[in-house]
């Protein structure tokens, strides 16, 4: 069951995915800092819900707000960090060489557009490696 706000608590965060709520939780949790999930089952129930609702709220009393926000804060930079590295790699070889392929990107969002038919967009692959020759 969600719970309501309450008078000594501050959103610290909103999130449009729950999972990312419950780990941006976990990761507070790790630092002792108690903090709360409100409408964590409305957006999971009803995706749709969420930019209408705010997202999913993570709460922390007021008095870890500020200890909050810094841990936070290194939580978002490790993840863009991570995404970074990642995206900048080939999962096949780990080589860090790979061309983007802006033209493919272009024609299937062309087609998207065209017939109506979003399932173009399964095609859509736009990075190669250029050792390995891999395409995702």
């Amino acid at each position: 069951m969600d719970m309501a706000i309450q008078k000594n608590q501050i959103i610290a965060g909103a999130f449009r995915e729950p999972i990312d709520a419950r780990l941006a939780k976990l990761y507070l949790e790790g630092e002792n800092i108690h903090s709360e999930l409100v409408d964590e089952h409305t957006v999971a129930i009803q995706p749709l819900y969420s930019p209408a609702i705010g997202g999913v709220k993570l709460l922390v009393d007021s008095s870890d707000y500020e200890h909050a926000k810094r841990v936070l804060d290194g939580y978002y930079e490790k993840q863009m960090r991570y995404r970074e590295h990642i995206e900048s790699q080939c999962p096949a070889c780990q080589s860090q060489e790979i061309n983007r392929n802006t033209l493919f990107r272009s024609v299937i969002v062309l087609l998207c557009l065209l017939t109506a038919n979003p399932l173009w967009l399964l095609l859509y692959k736009d990075r190669r490696c250029k050792v390995c020759k891999h395409v995702w």
